[in-house]
């Protein structure tokens, strides 16, 4: 191998890198002022566990939802997640349930309640955003949406309690609907579900993100 070679090469690789960075900071100036538009602006500096590309794919998957989608979010902390998902679906016309209990039992900066800090934070959305305050196993069924296009499920990372909110929402999934994981990667009780899930057919993986993992529903045979 040449040293001329070698540094054309070199050179071919870090002009990607470059060039794939600045895609990544453009789109994420396109989210920032859609966010901004939608008079959330602010969605950027939320306390949150979940990062900016897995919120960006957050965004771009509720956005790419069919018209009129709903989407159920277990797991809303202070709402940085929610409000990427809602300024998705807000061309949408679309809907989104967050369930959560707003005491933070599950969160390492422990228990307290958020409940208003959640509120303050999604209020630019209106009504196109609704509350759930409860346990995701304490939800009845007439609670949900009949049928749910997307569900985030980044509650309780227990294995028992990932295994019940697959067990609330995905039957509502509709066809080619779509499921997302965090902390999918890092958590045991989490991959495990997601591999019960699997197993169980009518699911495939479409891709990951860092630590965020989404599934969409099979189309049915024709």
């Amino acid at each position: 191998m040449s040293t001329v070679w070698r540094v054309s090469r070199r050179i071919g690789r870090s002009i990607s890198f470059r060039t794939r960075a600045i895609a990544s900071r453009l789109d994420q100036m396109v989210l920032t002022e859609e966010l901004r538009r939608a008079g959330a602006g602010h969605a950027a500096s939320i306390r949150t566990f979940t990062n900016p590309r897995e919120l960006r794919q957050l965004y771009e998957l509720a956005h790419a939802l069919p018209p009129g989608a709903q989407v159920v979010e277990i797991g809303s902390y202070l709402g940085a997640s929610s409000c990427y998902l809602a300024a998705g679906l807000r061309a949408k016309g679309g809907k989104l349930l967050c369930i959560d209990t707003w005491q933070n039992e599950t969160m390492p900066d422990g228990d307290r309640d958020t409940y208003a800090d959640f509120r303050q934070n999604v209020a630019p959305f209106g009504s196109l955003v609704t509350m759930l305050r409860k346990r995701s196993d304490h939800v009845e069924s007439v609670e949900l949406p009949v049928t749910c296009d997307l569900a985030f499920i980044d509650g309780d990372h227990a294995y028992e309690m990932v295994s019940r909110d697959i067990g609330l929402v995905v039957p509502r999934i509709s066809e080619n609907g779509i499921v997302v994981f965090h902390d999918a990667i890092h958590f045991p009780g989490v991959s495990r579900a997601i591999g019960d899930l699997l197993v169980c057919g009518g699911f495939s993986i479409e891709g990951r993100i860092d630590n965020l993992v989404w599934l969409r529903r099979r189309s049915s045979p024709s």
